[in-house]
């Protein structure tokens, strides 16, 4: 068995312009004869004159027949405060399961979140992503994410502030 996984971008700053982006590349690690031994964290280095940046993924095996779900939400807070009248505001979800999982978001009355001109959701392979348009102080409150993988459900709450 081969494991193939991607890590995130990285970018490193070169020169006196620390802000500006030079090159920003995906950086892939592929694993030949995967053993449970090669469980873990793996970390991806870039470094140039001036800096250098890290990132790190975590390889986790299963068996047949087994799940897994596991979140990580963009930024670490799962709580955000805007000022009322923002345009929007946005989660993003990211998220590592086996086999490819299902998402529901619900609002804070505990009605499941379709889109439309409030609510746009997206899902792709590496996140799921709940925008709120045109931010009132109804929209305060904690949503709740809930994600499913076969026999594994995970739940996951982000609460949304409005000054």
């Amino acid at each position: 068995m081969t494991g193939r996984f991607l890590t995130s971008r990285l970018t490193v700053p070169v020169g006196p312009s620390r802000g500006k982006l030079v090159r920003q590349d995906t950086v892939n690690l592929t694993i030949s004869s995967l053993r449970l031994s090669d469980e873990g964290n793996y970390s991806c280095y870039v470094k140039s004159d001036a800096e250098y940046n890290k990132d790190t993924v975590q390889l986790k095996i299963i068996g047949k027949n087994q799940s897994f779900i596991n979140f990580l939400i963009d930024g670490g807070s799962t709580v955000i405060e805007v000022n009322e009248g923002a345009p929007s505001v946005k989660w993003a979800v990211g998220y590592a399961a086996a086999p490819t999982p299902t998402f529901e978001w619900f609002a804070p009355d505990g009605t499941k979140i379709k889109n439309n001109s409030k609510y746009h959701i997206t899902t792709n392979s590496m996140q799921t992503v709940l925008v709120i348009s045109s931010v009132t102080p109804v929209d305060a409150g904690t949503y709740f994410l809930i994600g499913k993988a076969e026999s594994k459900e995970k739940i996951q709450n982000l609460t949304l502030l409005v000054k």
